[in-house]
């Protein structure tokens, strides 16, 4: 295929093919795999050079073209444009704006009408009856890598419009929540904003879109400076302000000949833009100057002064002094590139991941993430886990609160204190007595849980008192428990006797619950079969 670009290159070199104003030859024809896109204009030499081209290369190589397979899209032109192209070409004709690799292209801003499909798409996941059999821990995994990877190869080209992440996100909260389209706020125990967090943060790692597009955008204007072979460096690009603002705020530059780092625009003045040390004087260079001056254009004899046009304040003068005084101490090497790294990856390389890490800082870190996301317990109980040190589990002081009934109840278990998260997995007399049977037959030497400990409180207490190699299985161990002490309190809500148990029955069935994830290949040090053991 690069035969074919250099046939193009060729041509327009020779004069024999028209050029495009403000395109090169080479950035006329776009090649992936065995797709071709070409840009030509409609004139009937350009036409018939074109047709001859494609017919000489599908000789030569044995790639031809089957025009029947081929479309002509007019991006500008008339009736008689249209006629000549389908006279010469002779392939269908569709219409613009038009698909190429997937990705909507236009010339003017997307409409609602070219964006609904892509929405559509991310939102076509798994038939209606088919989500009715999905745990909600498969419904996490669906959201996590396949609704919220569907858009991302559009929002890397394009900022998405507030109503399609909108719309997006509320159908993923309504599927995971709910397994469907549509979701009450009943229904939803956390925020959505919450739960796009990573998970270390306090959520579950689900991607915040908005987040996402930024980040993955910034990867255009790290290789417009720092990879000069791609074929679209020079084309005139649509200023995207957001992600101009994450590359300056993240990237360091270091000065050496000044070819690649803008003078106005760039932070190459010690971590610092000249905006920012002289916003005035900033604010008198033209906008084309601004985007177009390099360092060594603009210190070749004081050139940049040249720039700065209109009459100055005293403010103004103060502000061009320090500036002066401010470009002076930059230390250039002519005989050395200027160098651009990525201080948030280790590599010094740009990183979506990296990028997108640093954009959710500021939200404190949570102290339970490791305790449950680290452990070796099914994720449907991680899940539980999480909800419950969130108390967003549905016990019955919860349902009074938000007015589902007149007024709290006692514990079905323990029939004495009122029914709430903390009672039911740690403070009821019932569980205490299987923490303390649990903790025996498994050997671990923690603190017992009392009736005034908080579940997460203990938790991160008793972890510190395990040696370092039984954190894992300590945690596993805490999160099935909980997870037997919520079905046992269910058994007893709807009253299904077959699955009550005494403390005694479910310490067993916890036990044989670990020893059935431990035959499945879940565990490590310090939960192995030597530790699980079951009585005959």
């Amino acid at each position: 295929m690069g035969v074919l670009s250099k046939i193009m290159t060729k041509a327009a070199d020779l004069g024999v093919s028209s050029r495009i104003a403000g395109v090169s030859a080479t950035q006329t024809i776009s090649i992936y795999a065995d797709d071709v896109a070409m840009f030509v204009k409609p004139s009937e030499v350009d036409l018939r050079f074109v047709k001859e081209a494609l017919k000489m290369f599908g000789d030569a190589s044995g790639l031809r073209v089957n025009c029947l397979k081929s479309s002509a899209v007019m991006i500008h032109g008339d009736a008689s444009d249209r006629d000549r192209v389908v006279a010469l070409l002779q392939c269908n004709m569709g219409t613009f704006p038009c698909k190429y690799l997937g990705l909507q292209l236009a010339i003017h801003q997307l409409s609602r009408a070219d964006w609904q499909p892509m929405v559509d798409q991310a939102k076509r996941c798994a038939s209606a009856w088919q989500r009715g059999l999905l745990q909600r821990s498969g419904r996490l995994v669906l959201v996590k890598s396949v609704v919220a990877a569907k858009p991302i190869h559009h929002f890397m080209i394009a900022e998405a419009p507030a109503w399609v992440l909108e719309e997006i996100d509320q159908w993923m909260c309504a599927f995971f929540w709910a397994g469907k389209d549509k979701v009450n706020g009943g229904q939803c125990l956390v925020a959505w904003n919450t739960i796009c967090r990573p998970m270390s943060l306090g959520g579950l790692g689900v991607r915040n879109l908005e987040l996402q597009g930024i980040a993955l955008r910034v990867r255009w204007e790290w290789l417009k400076r720092t990879d000069p072979q791609r074929p679209w460096q020079g084309l005139a690009m649509t200023e995207d302000r957001q992600a101009r603002a994450v590359f300056d705020s993240l990237v360091k530059i270091e000065v050496g000949d000044g070819t690649k780092v803008l003078f106005w625009r760039d932070r190459g003045i010690h971590g610092f833009a000249a905006a920012d040390i002289a916003p005035l004087i900033h604010a008198m260079v033209a906008t084309r100057t601004r985007n177009r001056r390099t360092v060594r254009e603009g210190m070749d004899n004081g050139k940049w002064l040249q720039d700065v046009t209109g009459d100055l304040t005293f403010v103004g003068h103060m502000q061009l002094v320090h500036l002066n005084l401010a470009i002076s101490t930059i230390e250039r090497d002519p005989n050395r590139p200027d160098c651009f790294s990525w201080p948030a990856d280790p590599s010094g390389s740009y990183t979506a991941r990296s990028t997108y890490h640093r954009l959710c800082l500021g939200i404190q870190r949570v102290p339970f993430a490791s305790c449950i996301w680290k452990s070796w317990a099914l994720l449907k109980c991680k899940i539980f886990a999480w909800l419950a040190v969130q108390h967003r589990i549905w016990t019955l002081d919860r349902r009074a609160k938000h007015g589902l009934q007149d007024r709290p109840s006692v514990c079905y278990t323990c029939l004495q204190e009122e029914d709430n998260a903390e009672h039911i997995l740690i403070q009821c007399v019932y569980a205490r007595e299987v923490w303390h049977e649990g903790l025996q037959a498994l050997n671990l030497q923690v603190t017992r849980p009392t009736e005034n400990d908080n579940l997460l409180d203990w938790w991160l207490l008793a972890r510190k008192g395990s040696v370092k190699a039984n954190k894992r299985a300590f945690d596993t161990f805490v999160i099935v428990v909980a997870w037997a002490l919520w079905k046992q309190r269910n058994a007893r809500v709807f009253n299904r006797r077959s699955q009550q148990r005494s403390p005694m029955e479910l310490v067993d069935a916890i036990l044989r619950e670990l020893h059935d994830w431990i035959e499945a290949g879940v565990g490590g040090v310090g939960l192995s079969r030597e530790r699980v053991r079951l009585e005959s």
